[in-house]
Parts: C-alpha cells; structure tokens; sequence
C-alpha cells in the first residue's frame, strides 16, 4: 500500500503531467519575436467592441545557419481593452514557405488565421465564446 505522501506526490505530478499535455508547453518570446504588425495584429474594432490583437512567436524557422529549422510556433492573443485574454490560440508559421504565410484578416465571422503546420485556415469567433475564454485562462 502506499504512504499517503507518495500518493499526494503522484497525484501532483500527473496533475503537472495533464497541464503540460493540455498546454502543449508553448513557448513564445514576445520581446524578441513579435508579429503583430507584420501579420495585421494590433488594436481592431470588431463589431463595435476594441480588441487588442497580439501575435508572438518562438523565433524557430526564421532561417539561420541550418536549412531544416524547425517551423516558427506563434501564439495569438485576443485581448479586451482592459488588456484581459480572451482568446489564446497557438499556429504554426513556415516562413520559408514559397506560398508565403497569409497575414490575418477580420471580417463578420471573426478573426481569420492560416495555421501552415496543416494548411488550414481557422476562425476565432468574435465575441469570443465562454468557452474560448475558460481555455484562454486556464488551459494555456
């Protein structure tokens, strides 16, 4: 039988285990690898309401000494002007991609944006939804 100790401490780490699965371990490094401008991020007025809009990306596959670098993983933020998140999503952006990484766009539907790992094109709905919300605080 275990100790209650080791059964608090195995409970702990899968529960450390399950956030890191649920969060995919992104890193992004928003000083160093900002996108916003160079992909249509900023300040937008969507539907009537301001939202921020901010794009940041690991700094992989900006080119370098080696041909195989990995593909750049970027995170977009959808913000209220309070600056809380709503919206957290995370892409894949091959730079050297010949077709070129299509910059977002908004329109009725929301936000659109190209995720070039299964080049797909995605919505992030506007107003997010609560779900979206939840995800955005807690999962990521």
């Amino acid at each position: 039988m275990l100790s209650r100790s080791t059964l608090m401490f195995v409970s702990a780490f899968l529960i450390f285990a399950i956030y890191l699965g649920l969060s995919g371990g992104h890193k992004v490094d928003c000083g160093r690898f900002d996108y916003t401008e160079r992909l249509n991020g900023g300040s937008k007025e969507i539907l009537g309401q301001q939202y921020i809009i901010t794009i940041c990306g690991s700094g992989t596959g900006n080119g370098g000494l080696y041909a195989d670098d990995p593909p750049d993983v970027a995170e977009i933020k959808v913000l209220d002007r309070a600056g809380h998140v709503l919206v957290r999503r995370y892409l894949t952006i091959e730079w050297d991609n010949p077709l070129g990484h299509r910059a977002l766009s908004i329109d009725h539907a929301g936000i659109n944006y190209q995720d070039d790992a299964d080049q797909k094109n995605y919505v992030i709905p506007v107003p997010p939804s609560f779900s979206e919300q939840l995800k955005a605080k807690f999962l990521f």
